[in-house]
């Protein structure tokens, strides 16, 4: 059976940020990631916030240098899937495909996954026209009209952020807008953005990349919304079903750090307060890493 002193469950951002921390500190780190070490940035085409990064970086990039640095620190990656966590006398037992793993503790960085738009062309054109990441993606669609998909805070928040580079941002609501007004506000304070109510996008179309999206549901009927990009703001799914009776979920299904178990640590979009932005992801899995260091030299 593996043994370690700390487990760290995926390896997107804040993984790899907690795994680098941890092996700084001296602890013996294991990384397991079920499908390849990045999450979700691997599907960004430019990211325009990475730390100590002039140009945007395309998520291809960015992860291997994450790695790097987990690995340089003394982490170690595994890609393996962990079905189960149970704690035991002194830690936890992870399940994994290639049998038990043993940790004094364990930090959840399972991230969430976005909420797929349902529409022909969706799925087709992702990371070719359809984003989920305004801060990462935004900067490739300067001067270009790009349509935001949702009524939420996200989806202002993006179509705010879109506004600084875009020549149109529509947001596309399927009713009327959920968001804060203030964020509502704040969105269309710029002169080129257009609110959209009561419709929805039926199908996105294009050929090499996005080239408009077909729209629903208005009073004068279906009409072809010309757009060069396409960002999705309908919400995302915390993956937090590993921690579901080690810790306390709130509302949305993410972790309250401040209420798991002893031993049992959250980082990034899985864990309850924590912003989706690099940066914070980065921060986030930094800080969850001090914290099982210090639980563990206060346990022995």
């Amino acid at each position: 059976m593996d043994e370690c002193d700390i487990a760290i469950v995926g390896a997107g951002v804040a993984g790899l940020a907690a795994a680098a921390q941890a092996a700084r500190e001296g602890w013996s780190t294991l990384c397991i990631e079920r499908l390849a070490p990045g999450g979700q940035i691997l599907n960004a085409e430019a990211i325009a916030n990475f730390p100590a990064q002039d140009e945007p970086l395309a998520g291809w990039d960015a992860t291997p240098r994450l790695q790097d640095e987990a690995e340089a620190a003394g982490a170690v990656l595994a890609l393996d899937e962990v079905s189960a966590i149970a704690p035991h006398a002194g830690g936890y037992t992870l399940e994994t495909g290639a049998g038990p793993v043993r940790a004094r503790a364990v930090i959840v960085a399972t991230g969430a996954t976005h909420r797929r738009l349902d529409a022909p062309g969706a799925a087709d054109f992702e990371g070719r026209g359809v984003s989920h990441c305004a801060s990462c993606d935004g900067p490739l669609y300067r001067g270009k009209r790009v349509v935001v998909v949702g009524g939420g805070d996200t989806a202002f928040d993006e179509a705010a952020t879109l506004a600084r580079h875009a020549s149109h941002v529509s947001i596309v609501v399927r009713g009327e807008p959920r968001a804060q007004p203030h964020l509502v506000a704040h969105a269309l304070a710029s002169s080129n953005v257009t609110l959209l109510t009561g419709a929805q996008v039926g199908e996105i179309v294009g050929e090499a990349g996005v080239t408009g999206v077909r729209l629903e549901g208005e009073a004068a009927g279906p009409r072809l919304l010309a757009c060069e990009g396409v960002f999705v703001a309908i919400g995302s799914t915390p993956n937090s079903a590993l921690a579901q009776r080690l810790a306390r979920l709130d509302a949305d299904q993410r972790i309250v750090a401040e209420e798991a178990a002893p031993g049992l640590f959250a980082a990034g979009e899985v864990r309850a307060g924590c912003r989706a932005l690099i940066p914070d992801l980065m921060a986030d899995g930094e800080a969850a890493a001090r914290a099982a260091g210090a639980y563990l030299k206060s346990t022995g």
